[in-house]
């Protein structure tokens, strides 16, 4: 086929689709003209736009969703200060977002059990007296309310304090066990009949929790007899259930 019979069927498939020849010999040096700068121009507005969103020297730079500079991090935040945010919520910084208040009457938990009501954010807490019944001792290297913190703070059948979790437990080791056929359990704090199945363990404790490989009273409240809920595998008068969990939200709203 001849040169110009190319030309003539490439000419023919252009005009087919609205292009005409020339530009159809064209289109590979506009397509990589393209490709160098669109592309560019492409990268560059999604990179300005998310500096816009994100960098800033001052509020003015910012957009209405991030109206706040964050100047010593070079960002735009929803908030810098409560009062940035809607009623009902704080600033929980640094991450500069708005969050919902803690009141007296809150749940604080975990590394920081203690309710700031002037900040609205939950903190560590720094001294026993900010704990709550349950678990009254302030661990001040992890900011954490425990039920204990070293060996002093235990009594009774569970004299032992691990202070790995922060609990009054029964055992630490399996010597610690009197009974030949238990072993500590680190779940349970105490020590236990170790199982594998249904149907392998004694009367006092006959369920086998096969989560935790050993015979407990219960692990599910339907186990319990009437009027009784299953806590911490034994099974307990509800009262006294509900008195246990209103003790250790006591620390948090008693500050």
């Amino acid at each position: 086929m001849t040169l110009g019979a190319v030309r003539g069927q490439g000419a023919g498939r252009a005009a087919r689709r609205g292009l005409s020849w020339p530009c159809l010999a064209l289109a590979p040096f506009v397509m990589a003209v393209c490709a160098g700068s669109c592309g560019d121009v492409t990268t560059d507005l999604i990179v300005r736009d998310g500096q816009a969103d994100l960098e800033c020297r001052e509020d003015t730079d910012c957009p209405l969703e991030r109206k706040r500079c964050d100047v010593d991090a070079n960002r735009c935040v929803v908030c810098l200060e409560r009062s940035d945010c809607p009623s009902g919520q704080t600033c929980s910084l640094p991450s500069g977002s708005c969050v919902q208040d803690c009141t007296a009457g809150s749940t604080c938990s975990g590394t920081r059990p203690v309710c700031d009501v002037a900040n609205g954010l939950c903190r560590a807490c720094g001294a026993d007296p900010e704990c709550g019944a349950a678990t009254p001792h302030c661990e001040l290297t992890s900011g954490r309310c425990v039920e204990c913190t070293s060996l002093d703070d235990c009594r009774g059948e569970e004299s032992l304090c691990n202070t790995l979790t922060g609990r009054c437990v029964e055992c630490l080791t399996d010597g610690h066990c009197e009974e030949e056929a238990e072993r500590c359990s680190s779940v349970l704090g105490e020590c236990a009949v170790p199982c594998s199945r249904p149907g392998s363990c004694p009367s006092d404790d006959p369920i086998c929790d096969l989560a935790i490989g050993f015979c407990v009273e219960c692990s599910r409240d339907v186990e319990c007899g009437p009027g009784q809920s299953c806590r911490s595998s034994d099974c307990v008068d509800v009262g006294d259930s509900e008195d246990s969990e209103d003790s250790e939200d006591s620390g948090d709203s008693q500050n």
